[in-house]
């Protein structure tokens, strides 16, 4: 079991961290369901209206706190699920970006290192 949680586990959060594939755009988004907003809470201006407006608040508040919590589980489920299939990709673009910085760093934004043109 723990091996395949590392199998399952390990790629994802190396790609959502690396957020150069379309799994972390579907993370944030499936996440972003989680965040509810409720309406309005019209109420009198007594002491029952006021003790109604703080406990339904209280209520909102826990329903929206579940929402939230389901929804980041949702998107964690649905990102192990995708991530074995956009690793690679993020691999390989990972490494790409590494070799692109190397080669700005040696020889320079354009291309050469100011005596003479990369053969």
């Amino acid at each position: 079991m723990t091996i395949v949680t590392g199998v399952l586990v390990g790629p994802a959060i190396f790609t959502l961290i690396m957020d150069n594939t379309f799994a972390s755009d579907t993370w944030s988004e499936v996440a972003s369901f989680g965040f509810i907003r409720f309406p309005g809470i019209i109420f009198t201006l007594d002491a029952d209206g006021i003790i109604f407006l703080v406990v339904l608040k209280f209520i909102f508040g826990i329903i929206a706190m579940i929402g939230m919590v389901v929804a980041l589980i949702g998107a964690t489920a649905l990102a192990i699920i995708v991530t074995p299939i956009s690793f690679p990709l993020s691999i390989y673009r990972y490494f790409k970006e590494i070799e692109e910085e190397a080669d700005n760093v040696v020889y320079g934004r354009y291309g050469h290192c100011g005596k003479g043109f990369r053969e």
